[in-house]
């Protein structure tokens, strides 16, 4: 929970920060254990995602999310928007992103896949789903479909 109001805090102090922050909600399945078999608690999530630009199309990322089930994750990677014709034309962008995740007290990696759509120069329409293969203390999985607003904050 520190996390979320940290980057959040970090991420609407300036441009300097961040270039863009994306706020994202949206259903999402916990795996939870049990003595014979593994069964999903289906949840919903609140989330940030801040990128820190490191190139034309590479970003670094730190989402913190929490779920109304009580729980909390931080997710911390590169994310990478693709190139398309259909970007200057549509406003539509893609995204993959890849990174290590620290979901309910276990580590892990992180995969996820983004489109946006851009209403205007500093506000986009944006989808993501993530998935998180946890590997330690033992493996388990969680995953979520968000949608939400990406709001630009600089240049």
């Amino acid at each position: 929970m520190r996390a979320l109001f940290v980057t959040l805090s970090l991420l609407l102090s300036g441009a300097g920060c961040a270039q863009s922050v994306w706020l994202e909600l949206g259903p999402a399945y916990l795996e939870v254990r049990g003595e014979e078999r593994s069964s999903y608690q289906a949840t919903f999530k609140f989330g940030l995602r801040g990128l820190l630009p490191i190139g034309e199309r590479n970003s670094l990322y730190l989402a913190p999310h929490i779920y109304t089930s009580g729980s909390a994750g931080l997710d911390g990677g590169l994310w990478i928007r693709f190139p398309s014709d259909l970007e200057d034309v549509e406003g539509l962008s893609s995204y993959a992103g890849a990174g290590l995740a620290l979901e309910r007290g276990a580590f892990g990696l992180v995969l996820s896949a983004g489109l946006s759509y851009e209403l205007n120069r500093d506000l986009s329409v944006a989808f993501v789903y993530t998935h998180r293969p946890l590997l330690i203390p033992r493996l388990s999985q969680t995953f979520d479909l968000s949608a939400g607003l990406a709001l630009r904050l600089g240049n």
